[in-house]
């Protein structure tokens, strides 16, 4: 804009009304057509059961949109059925791809990546402490059990505590599933089911485990959903 100056206001804008016609016949006649347009989307609207997906889809893309730019890729599938899922607390049966952008979405959480293998940085969002509070509100009932199993697993290290998991979950998996509960049958379930690193442990180290979980009295009592190995 020739002559223009950022620190100077700007004062002489024209008079409203402005003096043209605004309201031209072209532009009625559009007027008209798109009125007609949207009538017909609203009564198409009205045969979908649930006309917030329409909306919801729109968050959905752009948090896979921006998830992308991290290198976080996920297809637009996945993403709507976990955002069909989420609301059945079914995050923990999906990748973390998708649950990542789940949570952009809602505003809990992101990770930004700090460079290409350089890892990435935790993000609270807006609804972060909506979503520990809910948290804490779920677990409540638990905290007493939770706190034990903390504790009697902190001291130990990561490889240890990985064994304590997989050992529990194969066990929990083995009693759903209903097989012999032995503890060659819940070792095999841990060791060669679940994932090929786990061969790579020895029995011993799996046999040290399931006793220590027996000492601590923390059988698996197979009550909760099965677990993805």
């Amino acid at each position: 804009m020739p002559g223009f100056n950022p620190t100077q206001p700007y004062n002489t804008l024209p008079t409203l009304p402005p003096a043209q016609e605004l309201e031209t016949r072209a532009i009625w006649k559009l007027r008209t057509e798109a009125r007609v347009a949207l009538a017909e989307l609203k009564q198409v609207g009205e045969l979908i059961p649930n006309q917030s997906v329409l909306i919801n889809t729109i968050p959905l893309l752009e948090a896979q949109a921006s998830s992308e730019i991290e290198n976080i890729v996920t297809t637009s599938d996945q993403l709507f059925r976990f955002a069909d899922t989420s609301t059945n607390h079914s995050v923990n049966q999906t990748d973390p791809a998708i649950a990542e952008a789940w949570a952009t979405e809602n505003q809990f959480f992101e990770f930004i990546s700090r460079g290409e293998g350089k890892g990435y940085n935790f993000k609270k969002l807006a609804r972060y402490d909506e979503l520990i509070a809910g948290l804490f509100a779920t677990l409540k009932s638990y905290q007493q059990q939770l706190t034990r199993v903390i504790d009697l697993i902190n001291p130990k290290d990561s490889r240890e505590t990985e064994l304590l998991a997989t050992i529990h979950a194969g066990w929990h998996n083995l009693i759903i599933e209903g097989g012999k509960i032995t503890d060659e049958a819940i070792i095999k379930e841990a060791r060669e089911k679940w994932h090929v690193s786990k061969m790579k442990m020895p029995v011993a180290e799996f046999q040290q485990a399931l006793r220590f979980i027996r000492r601590k009295g923390l059988e698996s009592d197979g009550s909760a959903k099965r677990v993805g190995g």
